[in-house]
């Protein structure tokens, strides 16, 4: 018999700043898919912003609302655009989950991401944005770069663009595994300028 086949879903990953959000909303419009929006997700489910979840239940409670929703987003029915928060990544059954995903690394150089974030209320990088954002960065890396099939750094990057470059990317490898070839790391085409 055949069963039906589960949808893959774009999971948007990468630092506070890099553009998930902004990007992943874009890229939802291209593709005509829903959207969802992590940090968003549980901001409505908690009824608070996640400034206020860090200040009263602290980073371990958030985790774990953080980690439910991911898991929650990755069974939709559809193929959905995934915008994770920053640090999902930091958790093993999340990378576990998205792995089947295409799982895209958004990055940025440092000093943009402190000039983006200050905007911001960051509950993490309050106080020293960049020494935080620097040892942030460096302590997710490695899982940035562990579980995403093509990282676009954004430092100069238009949202439309960078939403254009990820959905070429992904119309190749679904064409690729129409046609039955190995298509998990697609070439890269040119990036925009």
């Amino acid at each position: 018999m055949c069963e039906p086949t589960k949808p893959q879903h774009v999971v948007l990953t990468g630092m506070m700043g890099t553009g998930k959000s902004t990007v992943g909303a874009l890229l939802a419009k291209c593709l005509h898919w829903p959207m969802v929006d992590i940090d968003a997700w549980i901001e409505r489910s908690q009824g608070q912003s996640i400034h206020d979840i860090f200040s009263h239940f602290g980073e371990p409670a958030f985790r774990k609302w953080e980690q439910e929703a991911v898991l929650r987003a990755l069974s939709e029915e559809v193929s959905t655009v995934i915008a994770l928060g920053g640090g999902a990544v930091t958790d093993p059954l999340t990378r576990e989950r998205i792995a089947g995903h295409f799982v895209v690394w958004l990055d940025a150089r440092l000093e943009v991401l402190r000039e983006r974030v200050q905007e911001g209320d960051r509950p993490l990088v309050r106080g020293q944005p960049f020494e935080r954002l620097t040892s942030l960065a460096e302590e997710r890396r490695q899982w940035y770069a562990q579980v995403s099939r093509v990282r676009i750094d954004t430092t100069h990057q238009d949202p439309q663009q960078v939403a254009k470059v990820i959905m070429d990317w992904y119309l190749r490898q679904q064409e690729g595994e129409a046609r039955g070839r190995n298509a998990d790391h697609p070439e890269p085409p040119s990036e925009p300028k």
